[in-house]
């Protein structure tokens, strides 16, 4: 497995500091103004780390005909309408759910040699730490996804386990730091960042310099490694989709405030197209990684320090 290089932590830890730096002073953009800087980036720099899944089907289970394709493109969407349904009907659970799969799909940024608990509480720190500081705000931003009854408990129970999960986060990054000095300052980092900076921007920038650019790393290096015009040409389509569902969405959406429709737009968004990712990665990692696929798109590889 080839590394991912350590460019890509020091660049997550620099700009978690500078967001941690302008929130101790106080320096924020208008509250609408953030969300839209927040909804552009994740969509242009986040998103794409789930489009080269068809990349990633395609050298697991070798599909040579449009059948196969067909099968996998109506299996992959009948998964992300699934969610959207969930988030329809019943807005607690799928909240709930949301934050529990983001937590674990999250957790698998880490190098290999990790011990699960420490990949729970750094996936944790991304959900939960943001209720620290950011109570009222947090409690606003997920009732403008799920609605203030689905919020308020939500929130509450975030709010109680924030200090003990800092506490915890905090002494996983010392253990680990010990054997692994990159590793120990990625957890410190994230819990830090998402203990000081507003929700928004600590989600924005932990999803798009460190999730989802470690994913595409992984998937341009290692055995049998994704050429750049690889990654391109396979996210091309499905970022044209998403693309396209998002533009119905928002027509859809437009009896909502902007607020809440730029919020739904994302995390609802961000919730249908992760469940079906995992799915296929998590498949493919059971099927054993079969016809030489490069085990670093699929599990954590080692990473510098």
């Amino acid at each position: 497995m080839a590394p991912v290089p350590r460019w890509q932590s020091v660049v997550f830890l620099c700009a978690a500091a500078v967001a941690c730096v302008a929130a101790m002073f106080g320096a924020r953009l208008a509250v609408q103004t953030e969300l839209l800087v927040a909804a552009g980036l994740i969509g242009l720099a986040g998103l794409p780390h789930g489009a080269i899944d068809p990349l990633l089907a395609a050298r697991v289970y070798r599909f040579s005909r449009p059948g196969e394709w067909a099968i996998f493109a109506a299996c992959y969407a009948g998964l992300a309408l699934s969610v959207v349904l969930l988030w329809l009907l019943a807005p607690v659970v799928f909240l709930t759910g949301f934050l529990l799969v983001s937590l674990l799909h999250f957790s698998e940024d880490l190098v290999t040699g990790v011990p699960w608990l420490s990949r729970v509480v750094y996936g944790a720190t991304v959900v939960v730490l943001p209720a620290l500081r950011y109570g009222p705000e947090t409690e606003r931003l997920l009732g403008l996804v799920a609605g203030a009854d689905a919020a308020v408990p939500v929130t509450m129970l975030l709010s109680q386990s924030a200090w003990p999960l800092l506490v915890a986060a905090l002494l996983c990054a010392v253990i680990e730091g010990r054997r692994r000095p990159m590793t120990g300052a990625e957890i410190a980092g994230v819990a830090v960042l998402s203990a000081c900076a507003p929700p928004l921007v600590s989600f924005t920038v932990f999803f798009c310099l460190m999730h989802s650019l470690r994913h595409l790393l992984r998937a341009a290096m290692g055995e049998g490694a994704m050429s750049v015009r690889a990654l391109v040409r396979a996210a091309a389509w499905p970022m044209a989709g998403t693309g396209a569902a998002a533009l119905v969405a928002w027509r859809l959406l437009g009896a909502q405030s902007l607020d809440a429709a730029v919020m739904q737009l994302i995390f609802v968004g961000l919730a249908a197209l992760t469940v079906p990712h995992m799915v296929l990665v998590e498949v493919a990692a059971r099927a054993g990684w079969p016809g030489g696929v490069p085990a670093s798109t699929l599990r954590p590889v080692q990473a510098g320090g």
